[in-house]
């Protein structure tokens, strides 16, 4: 009896030195975390960490971190994630090491510290075996990457990673994710001004926009609307717009006046072209209210404004571009 309890303690001791999570109720939120993220956080909030080994305490607040980035919770402190990293950094065996590095990159891109955030996603991706570089965590780990660089600016850095993305989507047949890689990847030739490469993506995203909601459709209808546009195409884009216009939601409607204006603009649709103009100059974001009160000042004197509303459009314009400045100070 006295070797087998030895044996025991010893396996123990082992487990825990190996950093492998062993709590059954953990294993089984880690399997459910991608379809209910909320009831995750639910549930994890539920086990006291006192009361659980090292291995599995850590291994817990991975799974909070990852759990809140699901359902999209903001991360706005990198306290645990650094605990979190630290501890897998030591326990690479767990094979947790690169997610955990994943999410520390989460939490900096919530944070809004990309070129931090960039360095933990180049980590996870090296750190990543080759033998689970097919994996929806690797695909994930390769959107992150991407999407940064193009948040950045960084298009020519961007477009490989987001190129890869397309590849394992369709190779992981993850017909959710696909048109949203397609998008992102024909934004970032937008952004180069490579439009036939954009519209290629962008009529790609919509051939696979089944699965989607109508709203997400919306999105890509619109970007197909500016891609003609920038070809010199208005009458299309102008299909592509009205289509779009008709299911955008609360959270892209600036995004789609501001196309809308300029495309309702270039088909001599005025009076539409200024209607959206006017919804962005007083929307409340300093970027699109510049984009809409432009409109307004630069057209010729038949379609201008009376001279007083013309007035309070400078000083408003003034001010919004102010505050955009202010965010990079």
């Amino acid at each position: 009896m006295t070797r087998i309890i030895s044996f025991l303690i010893i396996i123990t001791f082992l487990i825990g030195c190996s950093g492998r999570p062993g709590d059954k109720r953990l294993l089984s939120i880690s399997e459910s975390i991608d379809e209910d993220p909320r009831q995750a956080i639910v549930s994890l909030d539920s086990i006291d960490k006192d009361r659980l080994p090292e291995s599995d305490g850590h291994f817990l607040d991975l799974l909070r971190i990852k759990a809140r980035d699901k359902a999209y919770v903001t991360h706005t402190s990198d306290s645990l994630v650094l605990s979190v990293v630290d501890y897998y950094a030591d326990h690479k065996d767990s094979g947790l090491y690169p997610e955990a590095l994943y999410y520390a990159g989460r939490v900096y891109s919530d944070m809004g510290d990309f070129p931090t955030a960039l360095e933990y996603f180049h980590a996870a991706l090296d750190e990543t075996p080759e033998k689970e570089r097919h994996t929806r965590l690797y695909r994930n780990m390769v959107s992150q990457t991407g999407r940064l660089l193009n948040t950045m600016r960084m298009y020519s850095q961007a477009i490989p990673y987001l190129m890869e993305e397309v590849e394992l989507s369709v190779e992981l047949k993850d017909s959710v994710m696909l048109p949203f890689s397609h998008q992102l990847l024909g934004a970032a030739y937008m952004d180069r001004e490579e439009y036939e490469e954009a519209e290629a993506h962008f009529k790609e995203a919509l051939r696979n926009a089944g699965p989607l909601s109508e709203e997400d459709r919306a999105m890509m209808l619109m970007y197909m609307g500016a891609v003609k546009y920038k070809k010199s195409r208005p009458d299309s884009a102008l299909t592509f717009i009205r289509e779009a216009m008709l299911h955008t939601d609360s959270l892209t409607i600036n995004f789609a006046l501001a196309h809308a204006a300029r495309i309702y603009l270039a088909n001599n649709i005025t009076d539409t072209a200024f209607m959206y103009a006017r919804r962005l100059a007083s929307c409340g974001n300093p970027v699109y209210e510049r984009h809409g009160l432009r409109i307004l000042l630069t057209q010729n004197s038949g379609h201008r404004p009376p001279q007083d509303s013309v007035i309070d459009y400078i000083v408003r314009y003034e001010k919004a571009v102010d505050s955009v400045f202010d965010r990079y100070d």
